[in-house]
C-alpha cells in the first residue's frame, strides 16, 4: 500500500461516522496532510451539516496553505444545504487534492475537479475508487439507476426455512443477529414487509437494542387488498406519517380513507396480476425521498424482488437449526428461475459469525 492509499483509507474510515445520519447525502471523509504529517480530518456527520472538507479545513486553519487534501468523493460544486465545498478548498490554499471517486451526481460530476484545476491546484483522481464506491453503494445506485438501493434481509434455518408450517418464526436467528438487523435498519431510509408477514410476526419495524442517534426509517407495508387490521402492532406507533401502505387501486375505499385520516400514507400502486409491480413500488418510494430500503419478507415479496431483478444486496442470517417440512416456508418464493445456469450468482460474498449464526452478505447478479 502506497502513501496515498494509506491516507485515503484513513479518510474512508472517517467517512463511516456518517453512515447513520448523512443520507440521503453520501458518506465522505477528508484528511489534510502537510510534509508527510496529518494535520486534521473530518467527515460529513449529518444531512444538512458541514461537509467533510469544510470540517477538516476548519480544524487545520491557516496550515492548509500548501498542504494536500485527501477526500473520498469529489468536492461538490453547487449550493445545496451548504455552500459549494470546492470554493472552500480553493480559498484554503491547498496545493494538491487527492480524490477517491468522481461524484456520480450529474449536477456535480467532474465540475469540482475542473474548478480545482482551473485554480492551479494539482488533482489526483481514483485512489481506492472501488472502495469508496462500495462504501457509498446506496448513493451510486441512486445516481446511476435512478431508484432506491434494495437490500434483502432474511433470517433462516440451515435448510433455508424462514418459518414453520404454522407460520411461526420467532426466533430463528440469535439475539446478536437481531442487534445487527436493527443497526441495518438504522442506516436505511425504509424497512419493507408484506402484509401477511406483518400480521403473523406482529411486526413493529422499529429500531431497538442499539445506542446512538439515527433517522427513523419509513415502515412500508405491501398490502394489495388492504388487509392490515386497524389493531396491527405496526399501526400502534404514534408516528403514522412514517408509515407507508402500498395497495391496489381496487382496494377498499372506506378503509383507505380511514387510514389516511389517521395520518398513514396510503398509496395506490400499479399492479401486475394479483401482485403489485416492484418497479412501481420503488418509483412510489422515491417520491418520499427514500434512497435505500431493506426488504424483510415474507417469502413471496422477496421472491418478487428477485423475479424483477431488483435486488442490489443480500444479507442472510443463517442459524444452525433445521426446521424441515414440505409446508414450512422457504426463504425466497416467487416464480424463481427455470434452470440452474440462470441462477443468481452472489459476488463479493463475505461470511461472518454473529453469535451462533453466520451472516452471508453479497451482491447478486443473474445471467
Amino acid at each position: 500500500m502506497n502513501f496515498d492509499e494509506n491516507i485515503m483509507y484513513k479518510a474512508i474510515g472517517l467517512a463511516e461516522g456518517g453512515r447513520r445520519l448523512a443520507h440521503p447525502n453520501p458518506m465522505v471523509g477528508a484528511v489534510i496532510v502537510k510534509n508527510g504529517e496529518i494535520l486534521a480530518g473530518g467527515f460529513h456527520q449529518r444531512f444538512g451539516g458541514p461537509h467533510a472538507e469544510v470540517s477538516a479545513i476548519k480544524k487545520a486553519g491557516v496550515q492548509c496553505k500548501g498542504a494536500t487534501l485527501y477526500v473520498t468523493l469529489e468536492p461538490c460544486s453547487t449550493t445545496g444545504k451548504t455552500p459549494p465545498c470546492v470554493e472552500a478548498v480553493i480559498k484554503a490554499g491547498f496545493s494538491k487534492v487527492v480524490v477517491g471517486a468522481i461524484d456520480p451526481n450529474p449536477a456535480h460530476k467532474g465540475c469540482g475537479i475542473r474548478m480545482l484545476r482551473n485554480a492551479g491546484i494539482e488533482v489526483v483522481i481514483g485512489v481506492l475508487r472501488d472502495v469508496v464506491a462500495r462504501q457509498n453503494e446506496v448513493f451510486f445506485t441512486n445516481m446511476q439507476k435512478g431508484r432506491p438501493f434494495v437490500t434483502v434481509k432474511l433470517a433462516m434455518s440451515l435448510d433455508g426455512k424462514i418459518a414453520t408450517a404454522t407460520g411461526e418464526s420467532r426466533w430463528i436467528s440469535s439475539e446478536d443477529s437481531r442487534r445487527v438487523v436493527h443497526e441495518l435498519r438504522a442506516c436505511s431510509d425504509a424497512v419493507l414487509i408484506g402484509v401477511t408477514s406483518c400480521i403473523m410476526d406482529k411486526a413493529r419495524l422499529n429500531i431497538r437494542g442499539i445506542s446512538g442517534k439515527w433517522k427513523e426509517p419509513y415502515k412500508v407495508i405491501i398490502d394489495p387488498r388492504l388487509e392490515l387490521p386497524f389493531n396491527a402492532r405496526v399501526l400502534k406507533s404514534n408516528r403514522h406519517e412514517r408509515i407507508i401502505i402500498l395497495t391496489k387501486c381496487s382496494a377498499g375505499a372506506k378503509k383507505f380513507k380511514t387510514l389516511i385520516d389517521k395520518g398513514v400514507n396510503v398509496r395506490h400502486v400499479r399492479s401486475q396480476g394479483k401482485y403489485l409491480s416492484i418497479r412501481a413500488i420503488l418509483k412510489e418510494l422515491s417520491t418520499f425521498d427514500i434512497r435505500s430500503v431493506v426488504v424483510e419478507g415474507g417469502s413471496g415479496i422477496v421472491g418478487s424482488f428477485f423475479d424483477a431483478r431488483l435486488v442490489d444486496k443480500v444479507c442472510f442470517f443463517v442459524a444452525p437449526k433445521i426446521i424441515g417440512g414440505k409446508l414450512s416456508l422457504c426463504a425466497v418464493g416467487g416464480k424463481g428461475i427455470d434452470c440452474v445456469k440462470n441462477a443468481f450468482s452472489i459476488h463479493d460474498l463475505e461470511v461472518t459469525k454473529v453469535g451462533c449464526d453466520h451472516v452471508f452478505v453479497g451482491y447478486p447478479n443473474a445471467r
